[in-house]
């Protein structure tokens, strides 16, 4: 099976850079997870009207304004971020930091021309604000993408040639300050929305992404060497999604045919999510919801 090469120099315009604005959050005894809610609720099911700011929530879950767009961020000791919060914000994650260590708010800022990148908003054990600082700068169009079960990020830029950049938001990570492309996104990029992880074999993590273009191949990368950082930026297999009219699919090494795939079956990609064997995407120019089972290689 072909290969994909190590990237070299695909970067965006101007080369994107890391630009901390102050030190790690202080660490915290007890737990890095935020606080269990005593009231179970399940996704979708909007029962309940926050009243202060109109949101329909699930019962049990809680709204808290912690940011707005062009305002510094205020944190838990009355002090206020440097950086005004980011314009645009897009697809976001809550990476835990470790024992004690919090936890982070990494959103996108889907700003276009070199503008956009990845944002922070650092929380202690407690649930209270104490960092706010840019993660990734330089990029355009910072889009979906999604939260590794490595407790990192990946950022997709949405605009042609874009690429798939790999974030570590733990300041004491020896990637904090180094975000780098991925292979996702291949040498030719793309207009590249969300990804979603299979990590049933963690020495073999397979990747999926999505591309919101009319002939948006689904692509899946199947790293070569082991799991963590290197995973996404070693070498591995790219194939791409072809689906067949009997309720079948394939997984074909010609990017060509997945695009032709693309446009009849599954056109303009958005999010997309693993969970127990199945493969769950949106296709939003047709409307549908598309199930991949991944181990009877069949759909609906």
């Amino acid at each position: 099976s072909p290969t994909t090469a190590r990237p070299t120099s695909v970067s965006p315009s101007p080369s994107p850079t890391t630009s901390p604005t102050t030190a790690r959050p202080t660490a915290m005894p007890a737990s890095a997870q935020p606080t269990a809610s005593p009231v179970q609720f399940l996704y979708g099911e909007l029962s309940h009207v926050n009243e202060e700011f109109g949101i329909e929530v699930s019962e049990g879950l809680s709204v808290r304004l912690i940011a707005e767009t062009g305002e510094r961020v205020k944190f838990a000791d009355g002090t206020m971020s440097s950086l005004l919060y980011h314009r645009q914000s897009d697809s976001a994650g809550v990476v835990p930091l470790g024992v004690g260590d919090g936890y982070v708010y990494v959103a996108n800022s889907e700003v276009p021309e070199g503008k956009g990148g990845v944002y922070g908003i650092y929380f202690d054990k407690d649930g209270e604000v104490v960092d706010y600082k840019a993660l990734l700068t330089g990029t355009s169009r910072n889009c979906g993408g999604g939260v590794t079960p490595f407790n990192t990020f990946v950022s997709c830029e949405e605009v042609s040639g874009g690429q798939c950049w790999h974030v570590d938001p733990n300041p004491s990570s020896e990637y904090h300050h180094t975000p780098m492309v991925t292979q996702l996104g291949g040498p030719r990029g793309g207009r590249y929305e969300s990804v979603a992880v299979d990590y049933s074999n963690p020495e073999k993590p397979v990747f999926f992404v999505t591309e919101d273009n009319d002939d948006g191949e689904l692509r899946r990368f199947e790293a070569a060497h082991g799991n963590g950082w290197d995973s996404l930026h070693d070498e591995g297999t790219t194939t791409y999604l072809q689906m067949f009219r009997d309720g079948t699919f394939a997984w074909t090494e010609s990017e060509r045919i997945g695009e032709q795939s693309a446009e009849r079956h599954y056109p303009g990609l958005e999010g997309i999510q693993y969970s127990q064997d199945k493969l769950y995407f949106m296709a939003k120019k047709n409307r549908h919801l598309f199930i991949l089972d991944l181990k009877e290689m069949t759909y609906k």
